[in-house]
Parts: C-alpha cells; structure tokens; sequence
C-alpha cells in the first residue's frame, strides 16, 4: 500500500484526504488539510493589521569594585547592593563604559 493510497481525516473540517495533502498544523500537534492550512495562514493579524512590538525597559549596568564583575539589573525590580558573583555588600557602582580614546589617555598617564 503506497502513501497516496492512505486516506487521513482532517482535524479541522473533518473532509478525508491523501497522505500527501496533509500538512501539520501552526502548533505541530495535528494533521489538517491543505485547505484549511491556507486559511490558517492566511488568517488576517490584528484588527489594525499590524504587530506592536512590545518595548523592553532599558537595563542598568552595573561594576562590582570589589571584583570587577558587570552585571545589569531592569531599574527598580532588584536590590543592587550586593554583587551577584562575590556578594560583598557596599562595593556596586553603575557602570560606565568608556572610549577607546579615554582608556589611551589614562594609559599614557601611568
């Protein structure tokens, strides 16, 4: 018996098909019909017709003195006066990265 000869209902509307018109549904958990696929697809988005992307609050970075670990942390959500990595209490400060051109002057300094 070849694949063709299979007959598959589909989940959605319940019309049989071959084997090779089924396609998995957009969760992957069952077989539908290519016709109902297209209009799985096809499906209109939201009633303005475009996705809003929703916009992640910017982290703060922050510098361990104690250990030179950087780390960020959302603002407001957690505590931030223990290191993460060494949890001395007293030692975080915010970090601030600095230019190439910074870090030659202070090199030339020494």
């Amino acid at each position: 018996m070849s694949n063709q000869e299979i007959m598959m209902s589909c989940r959605k509307c319940g019309s049989k098909h071959h084997v090779g018109e089924m396609n998995y549904d957009s969760d992957g958990s069952s077989l539908i019909c290519t016709g109902c696929a297209g209009k799985q697809f096809n499906k209109p988005s939201s009633s303005t017709g475009t996705r809003q992307k929703l916009e992640k609050p910017k982290k703060i970075r922050y510098i361990c003195t104690s250990c030179n670990y950087k780390f960020s942390r959302d603002p407001g959500k957690h505590r931030v006066d223990v290191c993460p990595y060494c949890s001395k209490e007293g030692n975080i400060e915010e970090y601030k990265e600095q230019g190439a051109e910074k870090l030659l002057r202070e090199a030339t300094e020494i």
